[in-house]
């Protein structure tokens, strides 16, 4: 078993040495096409000069700047991401469900249910989740939050 591992190490590695090899061929070529190129063209029209600096296929082509052997990394500087107006704009505050509401006449318990938690069963002046139970009137509930009041119909 150990001779046929060490027989599949030894393929792998000539592959990768052989695929250095192709590439580094490649990219001498690429090098030497363009040397060429340029020195054919000295002294001629400036304007096809400056479409072969310019032309995107022999600056993809080239290879020499890259090793396909590391992790691509970009070349130029990263900008922030984006970030959309709709994220910054806070989401609108749901005020809490009355799940209980126990009224003996003298004094009154609730129970909220808040983001799916329900409450203990609270008095008025009571918190939960940092809703606190203003007051109870004969058709609607006062709750207060971060200083804000929000009033919720009685069921």
């Amino acid at each position: 078993m150990s001779a046929r591992l060490g027989w599949w190490v030894m393929i792998a590695v000539m592959t990768l040495l052989a695929g250095r090899m192709v590439l580094a061929a490649r990219s001498a070529a690429i090098s030497n096409f363009r040397e060429s190129k340029n020195a054919a063209r000295v002294g001629s029209d400036p304007l096809l000069t400056a479409v072969d600096r310019q032309d995107s296929l022999l600056t993809v082509a080239s290879l020499s700047s890259r090793d396909p052997f590391r992790a691509w990394t970009p070349s130029g500087p990263v900008s922030a991401p984006r970030t959309s107006t709709a994220a910054s704009v806070p989401a609108p505050v749901v005020p809490p469900r009355i799940a209980v509401l126990m009224d003996t006449g003298s004094s009154v318990i609730i129970e909220i249910e808040v983001n799916g938690e329900t409450s203990p069963r609270l008095p008025v002046g009571g918190s939960f989740r940092g809703w606190t139970i203003a007051g109870v009137s004969e058709s609607s509930v006062t709750f207060i939050k971060d200083g804000k009041r929000f009033t919720v119909p009685r069921p």
